[in-house]
């Protein structure tokens, strides 16, 4: 559920979407604030005392900070989440996802899975792009940096190739932006689908998606 509400100082020119809470698919984060246009683009999601928030101008550097650190469970179960609302929204009409057992992941290295019409399985596998931020919340601190678009572009990059020994034709990678979004960055997604889109089709997934905190961030990557 959208809700228009007036724009704060700060936010960029263009379109700004307010996410409710039922929106996000039951994530602890109580709104979403995605804003896009001219100015540049701002990722706000908050909620639970530790808010994330991601600027980018149009031509200058990325800031970022992250305010905590999820459980590897509670990471992979969003991500999957919110990727099978995507894929709902596009036509599909999967079931809610469930953890997998041990045994799957040890062997495919699925993580979640959902099931579907006619007995179809969704496979997903969760990674995510997002390392430095992570580990310094790990020693206590919140994490906040600046960056770049190519330096997100190239973590990408470098998440999925670190897959690829686990890449099969049945099952969609989901790269977790969930928690530190600034991967999920439109200009960020748009760069790698024209920088690296061919190579990304090749590796071996189904399908590849980049997810971010809310529907409107889950951006498909590859094929």
């Amino acid at each position: 559920m959208e809700a228009q509400r007036p724009k704060e100082q700060g936010e960029p020119a263009g379109e700004v979407h307010y996410v409710e809470v039922n929106d996000t698919v039951g994530v602890t984060e109580s709104h979403v604030v995605d804003g896009f246009g001219e100015g540049g683009e701002t990722i706000v999601t908050g909620g639970d005392g530790h808010d994330t928030s991601v600027e980018a101008g149009p031509a200058g550097p990325v800031t970022v900070r992250v305010g905590r650190k999820p459980s590897t469970a509670e990471s992979e179960l969003r991500t999957a989440q919110l990727l099978v609302q995507r894929l709902n929204h596009d036509g599909a009409q999967w079931e809610s996802p469930q953890l997998t057992n041990p045994s799957a992941r040890d062997e495919k290295g699925i993580d979640c899975e959902a099931s579907g019409p006619e007995g179809l399985q969704l496979r997903i596998q969760v990674t995510t792009p997002e390392r430095v931020a992570f580990r310094e919340i790990g020693r206590g601190s919140e994490f906040r940096a600046s960056t770049s678009e190519e330096a997100l572009v190239e973590a990408l990059l470098a998440a999925i190739e670190a897959k690829r020994t686990r890449s099969a034709p049945d099952i969609h990678l989901a790269l977790d932006a969930v928690h530190a979004p600034a991967h999920a960055l439109r200009s960020v997604a748009e760069a790698f689908r024209r920088q690296h889109g061919g190579w990304a089709a090749s590796v071996g997934f189904q399908e590849i998606w980049l997810v971010g905190p809310s529907v409107d961030l889950v951006q498909r990557l590859a094929p």
